[in-house]
């Protein structure tokens, strides 16, 4: 970006830390929404205002972490090419500059999980044990601002959650224990709710500051009304801190909820893995996103279908199909819906529909593995492409059984 871009950027734009703040609040909605590359197309405009237009004493830290996020989300979506490249940049800035050492943590622990993921087992575990020596080294918050303190106290929190949970993967994928993956998720849980309690007492905090009474004998009225407007401005951005963080927390949760009816489904327990199903779904409604919903559907269908329930199976099935989300972004969950499908055929005995539903499945996973489709998985989304609300989706989606995807 060239010196008069930025120019007119700030003859344009009052304050670019309060854009950075309502960037990093969508992109913790985008996650609570399931909206991946909404929220990797987010935190690019993160990036760069952080790189080139905004001044703060926690640049290079901000530019780590956003660098290990998007890694984080490309392994997500299966692009551990991708991912490669930002957890490379990541590492290159702390190598080479000054970071926190909370920064430093959140991409030890995450780049631990993507050499996991590519089977590099070994080496994972040894660089995520690292991870402990730079947490002990971290020191309490000593910001003026009681603001700034209280996010940075649940910033620490949430990445002590992050590492209790890629504990657990880490621990699954091994295949050390799934007994102490599930410790591990259900003490990710733990944080997570000390984290919303700590929310609720600070916004009563904030909520309960008495308004500041106007004295009449007060000589200067000026600082009067300074005061009253910083107090205003506090409870705002106290406000808006708290919903961020409950965006936040509300992502994590989910992926707790996820992991762990899926562990204890490894382990043969059906009716810890349905209570957690159950309490995702919930969620799902409470958050209003169809996504999510969509698939703790899928993941009850196959937790039926294990059960010899094949029914209740369909049933789940059909129901995600008609609130999947559709457009060139949900390739993924049209080929998870194929195989869920072919899943319930297969069991039923209908060999040759499942053939065709898993035919189908494979053809959408080597669409998403198409090289243009990977270098252009971050270009502008059309407006047909972008709702996800439960409340505001027209279902276009094929009843159980057809699809038109099929050539």
């Amino acid at each position: 970006m060239s010196e008069t871009d930025i120019k007119v950027l700030r003859c344009h734009i009052d304050d670019f830390d309060k854009l950075y703040d309502h960037f990093r609040m969508l992109t913790d909605f985008f996650g609570v929404q399931r909206q991946t590359i909404y929220q990797i197309i987010t935190l690019r405009l993160m990036l760069k205002l952080n790189n080139g237009l905004r001044k703060a004493a926690d640049q290079v830290s901000a530019s780590i972490i956003i660098s290990t996020r998007i890694g984080r989300l490309y392994d997500e979506l299966g692009y551990s090419g991708k991912a490669a490249n930002e957890f490379a940049i990541a590492k290159s800035a702390i190598e080479q500059m000054v970071c926190s050492n909370e920064a430093e943590v959140y991409y030890i622990i995450f780049y631990a999980l993507h050499l996991a993921k590519l089977g590099d087992l070994e080496r994972s575990k040894n660089i995520f044990n690292s991870a402990q020596i730079v947490w002990q080294s971290i020191k309490e918050a000593r910001a003026n601002d009681k603001l700034d303190h209280t996010r940075r106290k649940i910033s620490q929190k949430l990445i002590l959650a992050d590492a209790h949970l890629v504990m657990s993967f880490l621990s699954a994928l091994m295949q050390s224990s799934l007994d102490d993956a599930i410790r591990s998720c259900e003490k990710t849980l733990e944080i997570l709710s000390s984290c919303n309690t700590s929310l609720k007492l600070e916004r009563e905090d904030r909520e309960a500051v008495p308004n500041i009474v106007e004295d009449p004998f007060q000589a200067d009225m000026t600082n009067d009304q300074t005061g009253k407007e910083e107090q205003e401005e506090a409870i705002v951005m106290s406000h808006i801190t708290c919903e961020e963080s409950e965006w936040a927390i509300a992502e994590k949760v989910d992926a707790c909820l996820m992991h762990l009816s899926q562990l204890y489904m490894a382990n043969g327990s059906a009716k810890h893995a349905q209570y957690y199903m159950q309490k995702g779904q919930m969620l799902s409604e409470k958050l209003r996103s169809r996504t999510t919903k969509f698939l703790y559907l899928l993941a009850m269908s196959d937790l039926n279908l294990r059960c010899a329930r094949p029914e209740t199976s369909k049933a789940n099935v059909k129901l995600a199909s008609e609130i999947k989300p559709s457009g060139s972004f949900h390739l993924l969950e049209d080929a998870l819906l194929s195989m869920a499908i072919g899943d319930v055929d297969a069991f039923q005995g209908c060999i040759e529909e499942a053939s065709q539903a898993y035919v189908n499945a494979e053809t959408l996973l080597s669409e998403m593995r198409d090289r243009n489709v990977i270098r252009n998985v971050e270009r502008l989304i059309e407006p047909d492409d972008t709702s996800d609300s439960m409340d505001t989706h027209n279902s276009s989606s094929t009843a159980y059984g057809q699809d038109d995807r099929s050539e």
